[in-house]
C-alpha cells in the first residue's frame, strides 16, 4: 500500500524556510518543485488553501491523478486535502507559495468576502488557471505584500494587516475569473492522466476515500456511507485512512464539519438551526454538541465573539 501524508505549513517550513505567522499562514519564496515535495517520492496532501505562481522555468505538477504543465502563464489553487506532486521540474524552476490555513480563513469576518472565498471550490476539477503578464505581476506583489506584512513583528495589528493583504489577493485573484463571460474558459484542461488514474481507471482505495470525503463529508458523517461506496468493510476503511494519514476518519469528517460551522457563524446570517441543517446535523442539540465538543463554546457563544 501507497503512503500519503497530510503535511502542514511546519513540515514544509523544515526544509524550505519561509515566512509564517503562528503556523497559519505562509509565504515561501523562490522555492523550487522538487522542495515543495518535501524530500518524499510520494504524492502529499497539504491541509491548508494553497496558491503556486511559477516565477521561471518550467515543471509538471499532479493535482488528484491529474497531470499540468507549469509556467509563468499559469497559476494554481488548491484546497485542503487536494493531492499533489511534481513529476518533473527544471533546473531552474522557481515559484513563490502561499498557504492559508482554514482556521486563518475563518478569521476574516467580512462577510461579504464570503463569495469571492467560496469562488474558489470552481478550482476543484480546474486548479489550473491562465493568467495573464499583467495579472502574474499583479498577483506576485499581493503574495509579496502579504509576505511583507508577516515580517512586521512589532506592529500592534499585525494579523489585521496580514488578513487586509490576504483579502486583496483574494479579490484580484477573484477577479480575473469573474471578469470572464463564462469562468470555465480560463480554467486550463490537464495536460494527461496519470497512468491508472482518472474515471476508466481504479483508482487506490485510499484516494478515493479522500475523494468521497471531500465530496459528501457535509451530508454523510458516518463511515459506513464510504466504506459501502467503496464495497469494504467499515474496519477497512479506517485503517486505510489510519494507516496513511496517522489520522482516524471520523476526526477528519469533523475537522472539515467543524470548519465549514465555524465559516457560516462568522461569515454568515444563517440561523443555528439553518447551519445545523446546512450540514446535515439531525436537529439543533447534537449540532450545538458537536460544535461545543469541538470548540469548548456553544455557537451561540462563538457567534457573540464576531
Amino acid at each position: 500500500m501507497n503512503s500519503y501524508s497530510i503535511i502542514s505549513l511546519q513540515d514544509i517550513d523544515s526544509l524550505h524556510h519561509g515566512t509564517l505567522y503562528k503556523d497559519e499562514i505562509a509565504v515561501f519564496s523562490e522555492v523550487g518543485g522538487n522542495e515543495l515535495n518535501i524530500g518524499s517520492d510520494e504524492p502529499l496532501f497539504v491541509y491548508a488553501y494553497s496558491y503556486m505562481i511559477c516565477l521561471s522555468g518550467n515543471a509538471r505538477l499532479c493535482i488528484n491523478d491529474v497531470e499540468y504543465e507549469v509556467n509563468a502563464g499559469r497559476m494554481f489553487l488548491m484546497q485542503p486535502l487536494f493531492l499533489f506532486q511534481f513529476t518533473e521540474v527544471s533546473n531552474d524552476y522557481r515559484c513563490v507559495f502561499l498557504a492559508v490555513t482554514p482556521h486563518f480563513a475563518d478569521k476574516i469576518q467580512d462577510k461579504e468576502l464570503l463569495h469571492h472565498i467560496v469562488n474558489f471550490i470552481v478550482a476543484f476539477s480546474h486548479p489550473c488557471v491562465s493568467i495573464t503578464t499583467s495579472e502574474h505581476q499583479t498577483l506576485k506583489d499581493c503574495i509579496y505584500n502579504i509576505h511583507d506584512q508577516i515580517e512586521r513583528k512589532e506592529h500592534l495589528y499585525r494579523e489585521q494587516l496580514i488578513q487586509n493583504a490576504l483579502i486583496r489577493f483574494y479579490l484580484e485573484t477573484d477577479n480575473i475569473i469573474d471578469k470572464m463571460k463564462n469562468p470555465t474558459t480560463c480554467m486550463q484542461e490537464p495536460t494527461t492522466h496519470k497512468p491508472g488514474s482518472g474515471t476508466k481507471t481504479k483508482h487506490s482505495i485510499f484516494q478515493q476515500l479522500m475523494s468521497l470525503v471531500y465530496q459528501h463529508y457535509r451530508k454523510e458523517h458516518e463511515v459506513k456511507f464510504y466504506a459501502d461506496r467503496l464495497n469494504v468493510t467499515v474496519q477497512y476503511a479506517a485503517l486505510v485512512m489510519k494507516r496513511n494519514t496517522g489520522r482516524s476518519l471520523v476526526m477528519l469528517i469533523r475537522e472539515l464539519l467543524y470548519c465549514d460551522a465555524r465559516n457560516m457563524l462568522r461569515l454568515t446570517d444563517m440561523s443555528v438551526q439553518q447551519i445545523a441543517w446546512e450540514l446535515c446535523f439531525a436537529d439543533l442539540p447534537s449540532f450545538s454538541k458537536f460544535f461545543k465538543k469541538m470548540s469548548g463554546k456553544s455557537p451561540v457563544e462563538y457567534r457573540a465573539m464576531k
